[in-house]
């Protein structure tokens, strides 16, 4: 299989009626100033919460706000695909139906890669509670929706909008494949947050991300980069999430800190994310 595939072909062919490299950039100006506009509306008639309790999601109110916001950057891609290249915002996902399908695939292989990850992570460590079983119930579906449009919107920016404009104006994988996934590891760089183990953090997001967009060039479609993207969050955001990060929704929590984070746990999550990609991979090219 050719790197520069026919579903990658198929899936920029969209891009290609407007690709002028000035016109995406003008293309993410507008997607980072709606969602500027976005939070900053949303924040300020938000009722007053503490500045560390409004940006660690550790309340329902504050999460919702930190991820329900991410529906403006979302708007932004879909303006910009109209506005500056021509082209129906609902490009940005590929085909429809193969969305869906795949989506449902990733969901599923990496449900059950990370549910073997937890039973061997709780052979070591205990989860510490945070929430009742009847909260987290009961804030299930808004929780799912909430991550749903977070990953969605990463994914449309990143694996649709950039990637397919890049990869209808270049043909170099330096640029069209390398690049969103480096700029989608920047934008996360949150020393504060992860202290002396950002650089760690940074690295394994930008694999994640490379391996996002290995299965995007072979499907033509976001579905499955998207469906691994949700399930990788909504693990975090409501089953077993990091102590005292985004734990609004959670079940339970690690023992320790993100800042603190042993290295058994980084080691086994990498196993399990190459494992992830493999699988999905490997269904993904004998479907192509």
């Amino acid at each position: 299989m050719r790197f520069y595939t026919d579903a990658l072909a198929g899936f920029a062919a969209p891009a290609r009626a407007r690709p002028a490299l000035w016109r995406l950039l003008l293309g993410l100006a507008l997607i980072v100033a709606v969602y500027a506009a976005v939070v900053i509306g949303a924040f300020s008639n938000a009722p007053p919460m503490p500045g560390d309790v409004a940006w660690e999601g550790t309340t329902p109110l504050s999460m919702s706000l930190m991820m329900g916001t991410f529906a403006g950057a979302l708007a932004g891609a879909a303006l910009a695909a109209w506005l500056l290249h021509a082209r129906s915002p609902l490009t940005l996902f590929g085909p429809l139906p193969r969305v869906i399908r795949d989506f449902g695939l990733a969901l599923g292989v990496f449900a059950a890669a990370q549910g073997l990850n937890l039973c061997l992570w709780a052979f070591v460590y205990d989860a510490v509670p945070v929430h009742s079983l009847t909260h987290v119930l009961s804030w299930l579906p808004w929780a799912a929706l909430l991550v749903l449009v977070q990953t969605g919107t990463e994914e449309v920016v990143f694996r649709g909008y950039i990637m397919q404009q890049l990869a209808a104006r270049f043909r170099s994988p330096l640029i069209w494949f390398a690049l969103p996934p480096v700029l989608f590891a920047v934008l996360h760089w949150d020393s504060a947050t992860n202290g002396s183990l950002n650089l760690l953090v940074i690295v394994m997001i930008g694999l994640t991300g490379l391996a996002w967009a290995d299965l995007t060039r072979i499907s033509g479609n976001i579905g499955a980069a998207w469906g691994w993207h949700f399930a990788n969050n909504a693990f975090l955001m409501i089953v077993l999430g990091n102590m005292g990060q985004m734990d609004a929704f959670a079940l339970n929590a690690t023992p320790y800190a993100i800042t603190d984070m042993p290295p058994l746990p980084i080691i086994t999550d990498l196993i399990t994310q190459v494992g992830v990609w493999l699988v999905l991979r490997r269904i993904l090219m004998a479907r192509a």
